[in-house]
């Protein structure tokens, strides 16, 4: 059974507002000529036009700078949203608002240039343009709204214009035809998922200013070699390089006080908090003494890499630290780790044993879901809790001894692991969830008469032998 990665699967794409129905699916007729008023709906506001949709039949889209002697300022939400017949359209100097989603989903459009006015791209303004293959922005714009660019991957480069400050949330998400950006250095913050899945874009520099590089933001940006954090940055989220398979550095200014680098691994600068190895990185990294504390995601998706040595002195172990590193064939875990968190080796497939030491209370949910390989696990007595799925789908485990201090199993704990024959599990353990031994055809459960193990035996037909 492949287990969902319910931590990744925060990332969505924002499309914001409510869809219009547009009358544009007319037949396949270019219209070049100068586009008729008619061919519009607007509203006057206050002595001005603005724009509310589009039903005429395509092609080359001209927007008369006045409608009935009135000037036209404004583009209204959605108004243009699923015109697939246009291919490209003429916007008046007179505009100086574009609405939320203006152009959501013009698949046949393939470039557009924003008259000088204009200060903010609205939210999903082009979203899902897949044809667009350029945008000139003017000097005005000051802002480029949420989702504003997803799916635009026709789109080879963006030049950002000096003055924007923030690129937001899945501004340029799924641009898989982005090869090139400029990123000016008025910019700030660059936020979750901005560049997410832009999987052509091979460098990028991050200007001086930038303070904050937000969760997922150049996650699976797959050609990626390198990349610079500047002396300005103050906070990483979680995941931000992740799935990046080309990425082997990450290089840090030696004048930032908060982050610093070693071997291409980013850590904080006393480097006892490690927050991202590179997906490129192969072989065996060591890890400094010094290290108390591994991020979430750390190395998740570091398919090449072969050995991880932990330092003593090491406590924390993140979410989903380690997760699908698939070559990753064992690894000590230090006596002073005391927490694995959620998914830490999560579809670890080629880990073969492990020992989780003394000092840790929690077998936390999904921590060795997915590692198909796992023949041996020692569980200490310093453990009370297994949480849900922690060993689904270890296929390859045949036996397994729960200590007598833990006191609850959670659901499809041990479910699909096709191999295992035995588990012993003692009077201690007052609550097994439902599922736990799905697909555990060969199973004997070893426990004590008139134990909860024992009842749940006997309700769900397994196999079960008296041991006190």
């Amino acid at each position: 059974m492949k287990i969902g990665k319910s931590l990744l699967t925060g990332i969505v794409m924002i499309a914001l507002g409510t869809t219009l129905v547009s009358g544009c699916n007319f037949p396949d007729r270019e219209k070049t000529e100068k586009t008729e008023a008619s061919d519009f709906t607007y509203n006057e506001e206050t002595g001005q036009i603005k724009i509310t949709g589009y039903q005429g039949e395509g092609g080359d889209v001209i927007i008369p700078s006045e409608i009935d002697g009135k000037s036209v300022t404004c583009i209204g939400e959605s108004a243009f949203e699923n015109c697939n017949t246009m291919k490209s359209i003429s916007i008046p100097d007179s505009v100086t608002s574009i609405g939320n989603q203006a152009f959501r989903k013009c698949s046949s459009l393939t470039n557009i240039t924003i008259p000088d006015g204009v200060k903010i791209i609205e939210n999903s303004t082009f979203y899902d343009c897949s044809s667009l293959t350029s945008i000139s922005f003017p000097d005005s714009v000051s802002s480029i709204g949420i989702s504003a660019f997803v799916n635009c991957r026709s789109l080879k480069s963006v030049n950002i214009p000096d003055g924007v400050t923030t690129i937001s949330m899945n501004t340029f998400s799924d641009c898989a035809g982005l090869m090139s950006i400029s990123i000016p250095d008025s910019v700030k913050g660059i936020h979750e998922a901005a560049f997410y899945n832009c999987c052509s874009l091979t460098s990028i520099t991050i200007p001086e200013g930038v303070t904050v590089i937000g969760d997922h933001a150049f996650s699976r940006c797959s050609a990626l070699t390198s990349i610079t954090i500047p002396d300005s940055l103050t906070r990483v989220g979680y995941w931000s390089f992740g799935n990046c398979t080309s990425l082997e550095c990450i290089n840090v200014s030696s004048d930032n006080k908060e982050f610093s680098s070693e071997d291409g691994i980013l850590y904080n600068k006393e480097k006892t908090n490690l927050y991202a190895c590179p997906a490129g990185k192969t072989g065996t990294v060591v890890l400094p003494d010094s290290l108390v504390n591994i991020e979430d995601f750390a190395f998740a998706d570091c398919q090449g890499l072969e050995g991880i040595v932990l330092p003593n002195g090491l406590t924390r172990l993140g979410g989903c630290a380690f997760s699908d590193c698939i070559l990753l064939t064992s690894i000590t875990i230090p006596e002073s780790v005391n927490e694995i968190c959620t998914g830490a080796f999560w579809d670890c497939s080629s880990l073969a044993s492990i020992t989780i030491p003394q000092g840790v209370t929690s077998i936390e949910n999904s921590v060795f879901a997915g590692c198909w390989a796992l023949t041996t696990i020692t569980i200490p007595d310093s453990v009370t809790s297994i949480g849900e799925e922690s060993f689904n789908g270890c296929s390859a485990l045949t036996s397994i001894a729960i200590p007598n201090s833990v006191t609850s199993i959670g659901r499809v704990c041990f479910a699909y692991c096709d191999e295992l024959v035995s588990i012993t599990i003692p009077a201690s353990v007052t609550e097994i969830g439902y599922g736990n031994f799905d697909s555990c055809e060969l199973l004997v459960i070893y426990c004590p008469q008139n134990s909860v193990a024992y009842q749940y035996a006997i309700d769900n037909g397994i196999k079960c032998e008296i041991k006190e």
